[in-house]
């Protein structure tokens, strides 16, 4: 079996919240993942992304690769890179959530967590329970 690579990275959104650009990468996301064998959950709280990707690590890397040159954001910070032995989204091509549905910050408020700096294991715990609230 390759190896697993997840990436948990934050970045500033540059194109309108549930706009045809954000759908369209949405979209895009999804189908291109399947094939690759990646997965993962991308957050968007207002003008914030929050996106863990995770799969065989020659895929991650050239999707972040991708993900780097993509105009749709901007200031991009690697929270987390790391080599991992089971997915956290198994099944999904590409999860969203936004703070309409499931807020990070009234979820971080509510337990007590920093957002500056952010802890990584936080914000994988909180998109694995947006995740849960949508099934």
């Amino acid at each position: 079996m390759s190896q697993l690579l997840a990436i948990l990275y934050r970045s500033e959104a540059l194109v309108p919240q549930g706009g045809v650009k954000e759908r369209q990468m949405l979209d895009l996301s999804r189908s291109d993942n399947i094939p690759r064998q990646v997965t993962g959950f991308l957050h968007r709280e207002h003008d914030i992304y929050y996106q863990w990707i995770e799969g065989p690590k020659i895929e991650v890397d050239a999707l972040f690769a991708k993900i780097m040159a993509d105009t749709r954001h901007s200031r991009i910070k690697v929270l987390s890179r790391h080599e991992v032995t089971e997915r956290s989204f198994p099944g999904w091509s590409m999860g969203y959530g936004n703070a309409a549905g499931c807020s990070l910050f009234d979820w971080a408020a509510r337990h007590d967590m920093p957002l500056h700096p952010p802890r990584p294991e936080d914000i994988l715990a909180f998109m694995k329970l947006c995740l849960s609230l949508k099934a």
